[in-house]
């Protein structure tokens, strides 16, 4: 089709505004701005319609997103990356990959950008089978060696756990760049094998081709934070101007400060805060705020709070974080008070949930969960294991359950969290032998932590926990993380 007038004028007008509705998730404006490209007859191209693929899916309306790419009459590889990407963003990373698997029906070719869009769902759900398949299927491509996806692929592996199958393809990269330098230090972050990345690290200084960053630097940090290296940390966060060149950013700090306040050194984390050469963030006074829940220090943590919700005063995680410190502290009066003003702003804590793949299926799981087919059995080995687990020397830990409930009713409640629903039925539906592998979409709690620890020594298998700081693998009774995370 020949350009016209209207092509220039949707060009300009209409393409910068849908973005930008996009950016600021203006769902109701980015509607508008839709109605009127079906008046003037201008919705059905390709070009508006990615961006409207794009503006639906960061705005969360994703049936509005897929019903656009379905009638889009020409899809492009851009526009089904768009669609991966907006399903992505949303957390439907199942339907993803599954988007990605229908371009071969249509009769699109992924190029590199389609397939790093698929890896990265991957990534998000650690669907390391799916991960492995598409692997195989970009190296049929010959888009292994191209850096987009070679640097989408040791991500993926890294979020999966599986480090070594990251470094292997790493290896074999013959041009790297900065950025696949910073996801192979990721993949180790992820398994919290700090030791690798400050051993491979000054391998990049001596590759000539490419100069640690910013962005590498982070990852290194980041890395001694899943590690409480404290010692290593500081010694990289203070040579980075005379050593690298690279002046640190708020980033950088906020790594310190997670380091610091992990570590006890509430004081210290509350000084660096308040003594950056910038503003500090809602980042890192929440990570200030966190570590004061962990360590009950109620006045800087009060302190913290104050500053969250003067930088924005309808930030949810300001109000979760400070209930969960007052009931932490048994401080009941003003954790009444925090919940009476959640439930007047609609402010809800985020449920935990923890998912287990048997065989082709998915099963989820929250706390108490009664619905599964197989729930007699999961709770029949619960109780089994549970008795098996004291033996050995388990105590649950009831400050993990934070609610005003007697302490009787706490230990059944930790029985009964949804990542020892996942195990359990891990226990009684996969191989004898075989690793267990859950997915939980919170941290770990402290009691689940040290009662798979007791686990995987009386059951006699490996157990590997992803939540949202890192992987936990479990073996013989101890864990990865050596308590830290």
């Amino acid at each position: 089709m020949s350009k016209c007038p209207g092509d220039a004028i949707a060009l300009h007008e209409f393409a910068p505004r849908l973005r930008q509705c996009g950016i600021v998730r203006a769902l109701e404006e980015g509607r508008r701005l839709h109605a009127q490209l079906i008046d003037t007859g201008l919705d059905t191209g390709t070009f508006l319609g990615n961006l409207l693929v794009q503006m639906y899916g960061k705005c969360g309306s994703i049936d509005r997103a897929r019903e656009v790419f379905t009638a889009m009459p020409d899809r492009s590889p851009v526009s089904w990356t768009t669609m991966i990407n907006a399903l992505a963003h949303n957390g439907l990373w199942k339907r993803s990959i599954a988007l990605f698997a229908e371009m071969d029906l249509d009769g699109a070719r992924p190029d590199r950008l389609c397939f790093s869009a698929a890896l990265d769902s991957c990534s998000s759900g650690a669907a390391l089978r799916e991960g492995r398949l598409l692997h195989a299927e970009a190296v049929a491509a010959g888009l292994e060696d191209e850096l987009l996806v070679a640097t989408a692929l040791i991500n993926m592996y890294g979020k999966c756990g599986r480090s070594i199958q990251a470094r292997e393809l790493f290896d074999r990269i013959n041009r790297k760049d900065v950025v696949l330098w910073t996801a192979m230090f990721g993949a180790y972050a992820h398994s919290g094998d700090a030791i690798a990345v400050i051993n491979l690290f000054p391998s990049l200084e001596l590759e000539g081709s490419c100069a640690s960053d910013a962005i590498a630097l982070l990852a290194v940090l980041s890395a001694c934070i899943h590690a409480g290296r404290l010692h290593d940390a500081r010694r990289y966060f203070l040579s980075m101007i005379p050593d690298y060149g690279v002046a640190p950013f708020v980033d950088h700090f906020v790594c310190m400060v997670d380091l610091l306040g992990r570590g006890g050194q509430i004081e210290l984390a509350d000084d660096l805060v308040r003594s950056m050469p910038f503003q500090a963030d809602c980042v890192a006074w929440t990570i200030l705020l966190g570590a004061c829940r962990i360590h009950r220090d109620v006045a800087r943590g009060e302190a913290a709070a104050e500053k969250i919700l003067e930088l924005e005063p309808g930030n949810a995680g300001a109000f979760v974080q400070l209930l969960n410190l007052y009931e932490a502290a048994g401080m009941r009066s003003r954790a009444a008070r925090i919940k009476r003003a959640m439930e007047e702003r609609g402010i809800k804590r985020l449920p935990g949930r923890s998912s287990i793949q048997i065989h082709d299926t998915v099963h989820e799981f929250t706390v108490g969960d009664t619905d599964h087919p197989r729930r007699e059995e999961i709770y029949a080995e619960l109780r089994r294991i549970g008795v098996a687990i004291r033996e050995a020397g388990y105590q649950p830990d009831r400050k993990s359950i934070l609610h005003d409930v007697e302490e009787e009713e706490k230990e059944e409640m930790l029985c009964y969290h949804s990542e020892k629903l996942a195990i359990a039925l891990g226990l009684i539906a996969s191989p004898p032998l075989s690793t267990i592998n859950v997915v939980k979409n919170l941290r770990v709690c402290q009691d689940c932590h040290t009662a798979t620890k007791f686990i995987s020594k009386v059951a006699g298998r490996r157990i590997v926990v992803r939540d949202t700081v890192r992987f936990h693998h479990f073996e013989g009774g101890a864990c990865s993380c050596g308590d830290y995370w």
